[in-house]
């Protein structure tokens, strides 16, 4: 009886055993399976992490590029209006030219060249421009 209980223990340890070790295979594919991913993973983030890379590469040039227009867009505003102002000087000096050559008595035309020479002063004309008119209202 001693013998056969022994051999039962045995069975069951050898049942065990089998057991384990099919737990133990199961366990070391579950690992690999595991590492195997994590691998893939890793290369994704490693991928991902360049193509972040990349996209502030960009972003940080288009943001260059941004800045630069909007200074190009600050200075064409600035020419805008200085061209802006330019023109209503012009305009002024046009009606006033017209008014000059309207009038006959000539104490009125030296008021209104005295008016167009004191514009002047205020807002200067471009060079070209200045040089032009003042021959004309010298007459």
């Amino acid at each position: 009886m001693l013998l056969r209980e022994k051999e039962e223990e045995i069975k069951k340890l050898l049942d065990l055993n089998k057991t384990l070790k099919e737990d133990s295979n199961t366990l070391e594919q579950r690992t690999t399976d595991l590492g195997q991913k994590n691998t893939a993973m890793e290369i994704e983030k490693t991928a991902v992490g360049q193509k972040s890379n990349t996209l502030e590469q960009v972003n940080a040039a288009l943001e260059k590029e941004k800045t630069s227009l909007e200074q190009k867009i600050a200075t064409l505003e600035q020419k805008n209006t200085a061209l802006e102002q330019e023109n209503a000087a012009l305009k002024q000096e046009n009606i006033a030219i017209q008014e000059l050559h309207q009038i006959q008595p000539s104490t009125v035309k030296v008021s209104l060249i005295k008016r167009l020479l004191s514009h002047r002063i205020k807002s200067p004309l471009h060079p070209t421009l200045r040089f032009k008119h003042s021959c004309k209202t010298d007459l």
